[in-house]
């Protein structure tokens, strides 16, 4: 065991070595960046491997600041909970209990909340930015494109900065989620490095004073922390999860931990060999206009949110170009690996976007039921949708040619005339692609495609459990459902998911009040009520009844339906009442089955 010193002074020399270029973040960046991506270690310590370059040139000082950004998250916890208390850091970076465990343990993610940590630990501002592949509409650019500035100071100036990446190349289409950070260097800077300070000294630990201090915001006890090769631990028999806090009051209480991979946590995990696809629901995050800040010398402004644009927004990986795919491209994208593609539509703003989804339950469904393409945009207009099946043939080249198969003959279209295929074509070798056309109600310049193919070679069979999700045009925002009354909160669709733990939940007779529970523990962001619940039990009851039923089995109405069948049914000759209530009544009643042997049914009254 050995104890860090308060300073520790880093090294100064090599300042002059070349660095590598991470050719990922340089194609993030785009040709006309200020910064050049230097290639950092993807080993779980991205972040400060990224630190230690722009300090010394190297990455040694790596683990030594990881472990002094834990001792300054542990040490001021409250203060930097306070701070991002309504910045919205949470949503995209998950909790601060789960990255100060996390930046406990050696190679283990890092995310917003370590950076703000370390640049108090180096002493200086820190500037994240965040690329917009998913297009300058993400809500992630808002929250994370931002100067970190030092607990106690709030200079913007010379700061260090880093880029969120990921170690492999984005394929340019689907949800990019980063998983590494790069240090970046001016193409300005001589020494492609930046100076701690005058003295060339990290900054003294310390605990911040003049720090409200609530219930939910605890102080933490850091008294005996042991330091070991891999982890930051307490002396104490307790994991840090049960590390005790006390308050002003003296009270205790527990810091409450989740699991570091739930997987409603985005963008905190930025280590090498985990990676995360799902994404949160940040849609009540309000977006501001976009300020365009390429400079990264100096600031004066206050603003602790900087937003950038150019030249950080790559065209190249936005994408869709205001138009949807083409038959070859929608081909080849679902010849490639979607091992883990989605089995849902991800949630938040899509603009000119596409995704790739397994459709494997809309397959299994199909034969009872429309497929079901289910997202959070709002209500589709019914009667402006449209199925649009082609077929196709492969060329030699291996382009799609489209064919029409006329009196069992496929054909060719030359000139308005159709020209039938010679040799023709045997059927397993025609492809063929479906294409579902959507406009959004509330505009209908926002539309939505979804496109799957039916049949491929034998060999590439395997991906037919794929569709491909277009949108494209603006977003107009969220709306009501048109047939609300008592509310104007956004409309939003029940998911396929949701629908699963309902259905479940009716099977086994569970209560309706216990079904919307489980259903909305699964996906408390998107919450349904009661009556979704009764309604679909009422109908699945329904569905149950046989067919011969009447609404509640009455005699009454199966008497009546008979009489009004009297003139409609040739197998009802004759019904006869009589008032004699010690008699028997007798109708002559038609077969269940439409037979043509008369059936007699005694009724009694």
């Amino acid at each position: 065991m050995r104890f860090l010193p308060s300073k520790l002074s880093p090294q100064t020399t090599n300042l002059d070595k070349p660095l590598a270029i991470d050719s990922v973040g340089n194609h993030f960046l785009g040709q006309n960046s200020d910064f050049l991506a230097v290639e950092t270690t993807g080993d779980g310590n991205c972040l400060f491997n990224a630190i230690s370059l722009g300090i010394q040139n190297n990455e040694n000082l790596a683990v030594e600041i990881r472990y002094r950004t834990c001792l300054e998250m542990i040490m001021n916890r409250a203060f930097y909970i306070n701070e991002h208390k309504h910045d919205g850091l949470t949503l995209v970076s998950g909790t601060y209990d789960d990255s100060m465990k996390a930046c406990s343990e050696n190679f283990s993610f890092s995310s917003a909340f370590t950076i703000h940590a370390t640049a108090t630990v180096i002493g200086k501002p820190i500037r994240s930015l965040y690329p917009a592949v998913n297009g300058i509409f993400d809500n992630s650019i808002g929250i994370l494109n931002r100067f970190f500035s030092p607990r106690n100071s709030k200079s913007q100036k010379n700061p260090l900065c880093i880029l969120w990446s990921s170690c492999l190349s984005y394929p340019g289409y689907g949800t990019w989620t980063p998983n590494h950070f790069v240090f970046l260097s001016s193409k300005n800077d001589k020494h492609n490095v930046l100076n701690i300070s005058d003295e060339n000294e990290f900054p003294s630990l310390s605990v911040a004073s003049n720090v409200p201090v609530t219930k939910s915001v605890p102080d933490t006890d850091i008294t005996h922390f042991e330091f070991t090769e891999h982890t930051v631990a307490t002396h104490s028999d307790t994991d840090m999860s049960h590390t005790e806090e006390h308050h002003t009051d003296t009270s205790q209480s527990d810091v409450h931990h989740t699991d570091t991979s739930h997987t409603e946590e985005h963008h905190t995990n930025m280590s090498h060999n985990e990676e995360h696809t799902d994404t949160s629901d940040t849609d009540n995050i309000t977006q501001t206009d976009m300020h365009q800040d390429t400079h990264t010398t100096t600031s004066t402004c206050d603003e602790s949110l900087v937003y950038i644009q150019e030249p950080y927004r790559n065209p190249n990986v936005n994408g869709l170009d205001g138009k949807f795919l083409s038959p070859d491209t929608l081909l080849n994208i679902t010849l490639q690996d979607h091992a883990d593609a989605p089995h849902t539509i991800p949630d938040g703003t899509k603009e000119n976007v596409f995704f790739v989804i397994n459709n494997t339950s809309n397959k299994q469904t199909e034969h009872k039921q429309a497929r079901s393409f289910v997202d959070d945009c709002g209500v589709w207009q019914r009667n402006k949708n449209s199925l649009k099946t082609t077929d196709y043939i492969r060329s030699e080249t291996g382009s799609l040619t489209t064919i029409f198969k006329k009196n069992n003959v496929y054909c060719r279209e030359i000139k308005r005339q159709m020209i039938p295929l010679d040799p023709q074509p045997d059927s397993s070798t025609v492809i063929k692609l479906k294409r579902y056309y959507s406009k959004l109600a509330k505009d209908n310049n926002y539309q939505r495609r979804v496109s799957w193919f039916e049949n491929l070679v034998e060999n590439e069979d395997s991906n037919l459990h794929l569709e491909i999700v277009e949108y494209i045009g603006t977003y107009p925002g969220e709306s009501i459902h048109g047939n609300s009354k008592h509310t104007s909160q956004p409309y939003k669709r029940v998911s396929v998911k949701q629908k699963a733990i309902i259905s479940d939940g009716i099977k086994h007779g569970k209560i309706p009040i216990k079904i919307l529970k489980d259903v909305n523990d699964y996906d408390p962001d998107n919450p349904i009520d009661l009556k979704v619940v009764q309604n679909a039990k009422y109908n699945e009851q329904k569905r149950q009844r046989p067919t011969t039923a009447s609404a509640q089995n009455n005699m009454a109405d199966d008497i009546q339906t008979i009489i009004n069948n009297l003139h409609l049914d040739p197998y009802i000759k004759s019904v006869i009442a009589n008032n004699n209530l010690e008699k028997k009544k007798s109708a002559t009643h038609y077969s269940l089955h439409r037979r043509a042997v008369r059936r007699h049914a005694q009724l009694y009254i």
